[in-house]
């Protein structure tokens, strides 16, 4: 038997990314990530091997390389090294990605599709046994995330974004690809109609009407059939958008997150660094805008991809990220209708979701864009080089997502103290070590734990936390900063006013304590803590204290 030549190899590792990586739910993972990172890395290492001595694709094959290395100074700086970690393995694959896709462009056309639809039909079956049986094994799991794509809305996203393709594969020869097609079809409409996502409706409409618009023009005997079903389901689904309210809070979003923008546009804030300069930005906003303040969340991603890329990395990674996927784009347009379908509706996500940072996500707009070049004819030198790069890059894409998944397996099974041990700069794992060290009356270590996590995982209640360790510690000016410091991340925090009116009376400053404990009864008039905190100030009070 012959040995496969390195093309069918390439081809085959392609083929297998996007469904695997979208199958993958482990029950034991904590992240919905992780679990992808780790399959993805399995196939990316042989990936990489067997790229090591293909040519970069000409003549833009410079400009996602260029990005990756105009990203590295903000992972340098980035606050949480997991998701450093994970940001980086992410773009490595999408970089082998996309290059193994324009050495095998023409294989890849004819092939690609029926591996999508399975893709979408797998992460459907998976979605129906979490309807169908809520408790069962579809939906067990360590912590929310571990199931299907790791969330309803990302499920309903990668469905939307196949759906031009299935609907495209209904007028294609073949009668079991197209059963599979249909079934998608119906599968993904009723997904659509029983889900709430904005962003998954915009990707559809999007999606359809690019299709019915390239099938007029290729395809004239299809003409009345592309666009009775693309314009009607396409204008269905821009309409429900525009009657969300929820739409509402995702623009004071994009508002919120180009503050973030403005207050480091050209350096950016570090990778993973989004989450506490949007809470301090948002904290400014609702200052101003105090009909928005239902709208506060703690986001930790601008679910946008442009503005959040500008946010983390600066502006020079911002335009080789534009420059790359609008070169994409552009080049797409000679490929299959469906291609500049899909990929459109892959855009439309990226621009409204948070699925940029998702593995099976990438992989795909990395396939569809490495499918627009062609590689050139010049070959790569220093034979040596390529070979220690290669060996490298796929040992970084096996054990960094192997090694952070061990640290995730350790947290959901509560070994917390094994975990931060293996994994020393996850800050989710700080925050629930500092949580466990404070109930076991560790205190000294609780803090610590607790400003560790912080800058990565940044969260009302560990300012909370912190600022009562101080109270008890007798440290009144440090608690006073924590306690404004949760006002600062959320104006109308009631809690925040009732600590802080108990921080006032032991400090001996009773009108501020009640100004600020009155505040907190009109935020929250019966709320059992707030309560109990002014029981026991007039208590304290009556009796001298």
């Amino acid at each position: 038997m012959t040995a496969p030549a390195k093309s069918d190899v390439l081809v085959r590792i392609l083929l297998l990314l996007v469904p695997a990586t979208a199958w993958a739910a482990f029950p034991f993972f904590s992240d919905f990530s992780t679990p992808k990172l780790v399959v993805a890395g399995l196939l990316g290492a042989p990936l990489l091997w067997h790229l090591r001595r293909v040519p970069l694709p000409q003549p833009a094959g410079w400009i996602p390389v260029a990005f990756l290395v105009a990203s590295l100074p903000a992972f340098w700086r980035g606050p949480d090294g997991d998701l450093v970690h994970q940001a980086l393995v992410l773009e490595i694959l999408a970089l082998a990605t996309w290059w193994g896709a324009a050495r095998s462009r023409s294989e890849l056309v004819h092939r690609l599709p029926a591996w999508l639809l399975a893709a979408g039909l797998g992460v459907l079956c998976f979605r129906a046994g979490e309807w169908l049986w809520p408790g069962g094994p579809f939906a067990i799991g360590a912590l929310d995330g571990s199931a299907t794509l790791g969330n309803p809305d990302l499920t309903a996203e990668f469905l939307a974004i196949l759906l031009p393709l299935a609907i495209w594969r209904l007028w294609q020869p073949g009668s079991g690809g197209r059963v599979a097609a249909a079934v998608l079809v119906v599968g993904t409409i009723s997904v659509l109609a029983t889900h709430d996502s904005i962003t998954a409706l915009g990707v559809a409409a999007v999606g359809l009407l690019s299709l019915g618009i390239v099938s007029v023009r290729r395809w004239p005997r299809m003409r009345l059939a592309s666009l009775a079903i693309t314009l009607v389901l396409g204008a269905l689904a821009l309409f429900s958008v525009g009657e969300r309210p929820a739409l509402q809070g995702r623009l004071f979003l994009y508002r919120t997150a180009s503050m973030v923008v403005a207050d480091a546009p050209f350096a950016g804030h570090g990778e993973g660094g989004f989450g506490g300069a949007y809470m301090t930005a948002q904290g400014q906003a609702l200052q101003v805008e105090r009909s928005q303040r239902s709208y506060w969340t703690n986001a930790r991603h601008a679910h946008n991809v442009l503005l959040h890329v500008w946010s983390e990395r600066g502006l020079v990674p911002l335009l080789l990220l534009v420059l790359f996927l609008g070169v994409g784009l552009w080049r797409v347009r000679a490929g299959p209708p469906w291609q500049l379908a899909v990929l459109l509706g892959a855009g439309v996500s990226f621009l409204g979701s948070v699925s940029w940072d998702h593995v099976a996500f990438r992989l795909l707009a990395s396939l569809l864009l490495g499918m627009a070049w062609s590689v050139g004819p010049k070959p790569v030198r220093w034979a040596r080089i390529r070979l220690a790069a290669a060996a490298s890059l796929a040992a970084l894409v096996v054990l960094l997502p192997s090694w952070h998944a061990a640290g995730d397996y350790l947290f959901g099974s509560g070994e917390l103290e094994a975990g931060n041990r293996l994994v020393q700069d996850n800050s989710r794992i700080q925050f629930a070590l500092g949580q466990q060290h404070l109930a076991e009356g560790k205190e000294a270590s609780a803090r610590t734990l607790l400003v560790t996590s912080l800058p990565g995982h940044p969260n009302l209640g560990t300012l909370l936390t912190l600022g009562n360790l101080e109270t008890r510690a007798g440290n009144f000016a440090e608690a006073e900063q924590w306690y404004r410091q949760v006002l600062a991340w959320k104006p109308d925090f009631a809690a925040a006013y009732a600590n802080l009116a108990w921080l006032y009376h032991r400090w001996g400053e009773e009108s501020l304590a009640d100004r600020h404990l009155t505040r907190a009864l009109s935020l929250r008039p019966s709320d059992p803590a707030i309560l109990k905190i002014a029981r026991e100030i007039f208590a304290q009070r009556r009796a001298g204290k």
